[in-house]
């Protein structure tokens, strides 16, 4: 169904005035098998008039909208989720460059939606320029940054803890998944590629068990727990040691040293836990 859905919108690329080019980027465009039923439809629309497409309406030639949302950074191009019987649409414009799509694809920010691979479904232009992006270099942190994230951490990780022992389960348990997990996944990202600079760690955490070093990979499953205060403390500790792990192995690649709270901060989480 999602093909019917990519091909109502390259009809009308097609035929709109205004759009020189139309981009296939995400697990549909790329070639390793990643792409499933549940897929979206991940399309970079270039128009010479962006502003156009503010306003929602033209979301309706593509089929019955049944549900959409607008993902537009402040001051950013228009960048719209929309939901149909046929599938998931998410649409990224692009003001048209002059003479080719190029530029456009090798633009900084669209290099997490093409860099995996891309296909372009419509090109206008007279010159049919379609250079891939050039791969991102991992982002090794520098040594501030890496003690800020490991100071943030533990600093979370304590503040979670007393609501574990309070009773405030409900708080703990935000602070564990939507904090505390996310500064675990950039300490794992830092960690893999300064293992190995090839290691291509996915935005997000994605596919985390093909990337992720196997030490801290066993202890994903305990970081996924309920409300009962157990096992909250639990998933609260399986995570605190396999980020100090990482954390520490990470330092050391990269000739770095470790806040001085780090150790006082694991022994006092292990000490609120596990009473």
């Amino acid at each position: 169904m999602i093909d019917q859905l990519l091909g109502s919108v390259c009809v009308w690329a097609r035929q709109a005035d205004d759009v020189l080019a139309l981009v296939l980027g995400g697990s549909l465009a790329r070639e390793d098998g990643t792409a499933d039923r549940w897929s979206d439809l991940d399309l970079l629309l270039v128009t010479r008039a962006p502003g156009l497409y503010r306003e929602p309406a033209f979301l309706a030639l593509f089929g019955d909208v049944l549900l959409r949302a607008d993902e537009s950074a402040p001051q950013g191009p228009p960048v719209w989720s929309a939901l149909y019987e046929t599938g998931k649409l998410d649409l990224t414009v692009c003001e048209a460059p002059a003479d080719s799509l190029a530029p456009c694809l090798a633009a900084p920010d669209h290099r997490r939606l093409l860099q995996r691979g891309f296909k372009v479904v419509v090109d206008k232009y007279q010159v049919r320029d379609h250079t891939p992006p050039a791969p991102a270099a991992p982002a090794a942190p520098d040594a501030t940054a890496f003690a800020a994230l490991v100071e943030s951490f533990w600093m979370d990780a304590l503040r979670s803890a007393r609501f574990v022992r309070r009773g405030d389960l409900w708080r703990a348990q935000t602070i564990l998944i939507c904090k505390m997990r996310a500064k675990f996944t950039r300490m794992a990202e830092w960690q893999a590629q300064a293992a190995d600079a090839a290691v291509d760690a996915w935005y997000d955490g994605r596919f985390i068990n093909g990337w992720i070093d196997p030490r801290a990979a066993v202890h994903l499953p305990d970081f996924f727990v309920g409300l009962e205060p157990q096992a909250l403390a639990c998933g609260h500790l399986a995570m605190a040691e396999a980020f100090g792990a990482l954390a520490e192995d990470c330092a050391t690649r990269l000739g770095f040293a470790l806040p001085q709270g780090h150790v006082c901060a694991a022994d006092m989480l292990q000490r609120m836990l596990r009473v």
